[in-house]
Parts: C-alpha cells; sequence; structure tokens
C-alpha cells in the first residue's frame, strides 16, 4: 500500500516505480496506472497532485516498474492445477515514451498492455523459462486450481517476474463473463480454433492425470 510521505528506497525499488488503485474493478480496467521515478514519488505531496489523480479517491499500491522494453509487453499463461495449458502474448503497438522524458510526459503514458486496444497478439508457445515459472508460480496455490499468470520479462536482465496470478477464476482468455463481449468482438485477438481445441484436450489431460493421482 502506499501513502503519501512514505519513503521509497531507489535500491530496493529501482529508479521508476507504478502507482495502480487497489480495487480490482479499476485494475482490470488499467485506470489511473502511473509510472513515477522512484526519488519523485518520494517527494510528492498532496498539493501536487491534479484533481482527478486517481490517489484522490481510491487507495493505492507501488510496485516495482519491470521495464519490458519500449513497446510494453507481457505473456498470459493459464495453469490448471499447476500445468499450462493456454497461453497468449501481447505487446503494445505504440512505444511509450522514453524513460529519460520529461515528468510530465510520463505522466500521461501507457505503461500497461491491458491499459491499450491496439496490440500485436502470439500464440506462439512461451519460452521453456516462462513456463517453467508458471509451473513454479502454481504449486505455489496448491488450492487454487486455475490462474491466469502475467509474466514479465525484464529488457535489460532478460529476468521473468509473476505480476499477478488472477486466483478468481475468471481468466480473460477463457472462461471470464466479463470479457466475453470482448472475445466475441474482436476474435482475432484471442487464440485460433486449434489452439481452443488444443487447450481443450490438454485440461482434460491434466484433469484425468490428477484423478488418477488423486485415486492412489
Amino acid at each position: 500500500m502506499f501513502q503519501l510521505g512514505v519513503r521509497l528506497d531507489p535500491k530496493e525499488w529501482g529508479e521508476f516505480v507504478i502507482l495502480k488503485p487497489k480495487p480490482l474493478r479499476l485494475t482490470s480496467r488499467s485506470e489511473g496506472i502511473y509510472l513515477y521515478r522512484t526519488e519523485r514519488l518520494n517527494q510528492l505531496g498532496d498539493q501536487d497532485l491534479p484533481a482527478a489523480h486517481m490517489m484522490r479517491r481510491v487507495p493505492m499500491l507501488v510496485q516495482r516498474f519491470i521495464d519490458t522494453g519500449p513497446r510494453a509487453s507481457k505473456q498470459r499463461i493459464t495453469t490448471l492445477f499447476g500445468e499450462p495449458f493456454h497461453w497468449v502474448f501481447s505487446a503494445n503497438k505504440d512505444p511509450r515514451p522514453p524513460l529519460a522524458s520529461a515528468d510530465e510526459i510520463l505522466d500521461s503514458a501507457i505503461i500497461s498492455t491491458a491499459a491499450s486496444e491496439d496490440r500485436d497478439w502470439s500464440c506462439a508457445e512461451p519460452p521453456q523459462d516462462m513456463l517453467d515459472i508458471a509451473r513454479r508460480a502454481g504449486a505455489a496455490f496448491p488450492h487454487m486450481p486455475l490462474l491466469g499468470l502475467d509474466l514479465l520479462r525484464c529488457n535489460e536482465t532478460d529476468e521473468v517476474y509473476v505480476l499477478e496470478i488472477n486466483a478468481g477464476g475468471n481468466v480473460w482468455h477463457y472462461s471470464s463473463p466479463y470479457a466475453a463481449a470482448h472475445r466475441a468482438a474482436y476474435p482475432e485477438t484471442y487464440p485460433t480454433e486449434a489452439q481452443k481445441q488444443w487447450s481443450f484436450e490438454k485440461a482434460a489431460e491434466i484433469l484425468i492425470q490428477k484423478a488418477l493421482t488423486a485415486a492412489k
């Protein structure tokens, strides 16, 4: 949780951080997501906030900024009982401003993939290290069978980070009623019929193996 006046150590948090709303109804729509220089956020006061700033309305979260490159990107991997069975990669078509830009430019920058309606999509199989991390993340939540994992790869270090797990079961690429209208309106941004068929078969294999293991 972020509060004005709380100092963030740049050695721990990095040069930039993300400030975003705590309520899920807002983060799901990517409203009120800001990119700040860490030192600037440390010095921010109530008088510095514009009237429409999200911090004036709801509690905010702060997290490290993982720079995925000039075009924001993420890998969504859906796991069932810890095993990947569905995935899609997306990257914003428009690049974000350079990180050396002035604060007022960064303030209005789109730095989240979910905040952009104009993205490039790929349903190619993720690299092995992302699949391995998805399995490790799934194993950390053994009582939540369906997870929608958002993975980010740092442009500078090549390290992979798990941003969130979407543990409620309504993964938007696959089953979320919230995204049903969007899936129908933009079928080209979702997996092909061939991959959907494959993912159903893979899910069935996972369920069968889970049943066999439980029966032993």
